[in-house]
């Protein structure tokens, strides 16, 4: 029997004994983009909340598209630590182009990751007026 054959399932194995050592695996029970909106020339504020286990730690990474007199395109991210109840996140997002954020339609999409034993993600996405 070949090494990979004989440790094939020792993953699966490790996950069940975690899940029955009541070990909290991660889950994002929610997570929203609740406003986009242009808070100083060309600085996109994007807000949203997340809700996972306490004891565990999470990542959104926020990005902004607009295609209003040019390409403006953007990204930036926030972390903090999961408490169990919903969390509201902030970020700041400015464009990486040459073209700022103005006034006016952008698309807005937003990725999460919570972890404590493992990693979750979601992914929301959202069209706003700025």
């Amino acid at each position: 029997m070949s090494m990979y054959r004989r440790f094939r399932f020792v993953p699966l194995a490790f996950v069940s004994l975690a899940a029955m050592a009541g070990v909290a695996l991660a889950e994002i029970n929610s997570f929203t983009i609740t406003d986009a909106e242009l808070t100083a020339p060309g600085v996109v504020t994007v807000t949203g909340t997340i809700t996972c286990p306490a004891g565990g730690s999470w990542f959104v990474s926020a990005n902004v598209s607009q295609n209003t007199h040019g390409q403006a395109q953007g990204g930036t991210g926030v972390f903090g630590t999961c408490t169990g109840s919903q969390l509201t996140w902030t970020t700041e997002v400015t464009s990486f182009t040459a073209v700022p954020f103005k006034h006016g339609r952008a698309f807005v999409s937003a990725f999460a990751q919570a972890c404590t034993f493992f990693c979750e993600n979601e992914t929301e996405t959202a069209n706003e007026s700025l």
